[in-house]
């Protein structure tokens, strides 16, 4: 549940006609069940997968995939490496992937990364999180791809015409990328 902040905005922003979600919100989870009667009080269909992957929690995030054109976006949430395994399969390059639990240790397999194939990493976690979120191994086992992180980088924005995608940080002194998809090219 504590990927749940971001959407309230686009519930208010845009017509969202689906909300998806692993699971029903339990009684104790008032961040996620708010998010679910304000969803269904504005007439959005609620769905959920009902499936499990794990005994972790952690394990059952729900992973989407996003295309804009020449654009892949993969969207991991918590997932761990017991999970990542499942997906290698239905993996395929990616222009940009959501590292999976904000860069734990128990994530981001050598094969995933590998598979994804990505153009461009986003480690969201927080500064001085007390889990000690991304861990420097997942950094490293990123790398040479272009690792953006939301502790050094504050937001950070994607903006596509389907071809050319420009991506901006909050802290603009620290880069920003222009990635042409069609001929691969980075400036």
């Amino acid at each position: 549940t504590d990927h749940l902040g971001g959407l309230v905005p686009i519930l208010d922003s845009l017509e969202v006609r689906t909300l998806w979600a692993p699971r029903k919100p339990d009684q104790s989870e008032a961040q996620f069940h708010n998010l679910w009667r304000l969803a269904a009080q504005r007439g959005t269909s609620l769905q959920t997968m009902n499936t499990k992957m794990g005994g972790n929690k952690n394990e059952n995030s729900l992973v989407v995939q996003l295309r804009h054109g020449a654009h892949r976006f993969l969207l991991t949430g918590d997932i761990g490496e017991p999970t990542e395994s499942k997906m290698l399969p239905h993996l395929q390059h990616f222009t940009v992937v959501q590292v999976p639990h904000h860069g734990s240790k128990g994530s981001s397999s050598t094969a995933f990364i590998q598979q994804t194939n990505a153009s461009v990493a986003v480690i969201q976690s927080g500064t001085g999180n007390r889990y000690g979120h991304p861990h420097p191994a997942v950094v490293n086992r990123w790398k040479p791809k272009t690792v953006l992180r939301t502790d050094l980088d504050g937001l950070i924005e994607f903006r596509s015409n389907g071809s050319t995608m420009v991506m901006r940080s909050q802290n603009e002194t620290r880069r920003t990328i222009f990635l042409d998809e069609t001929t691969g090219l980075q400036r």
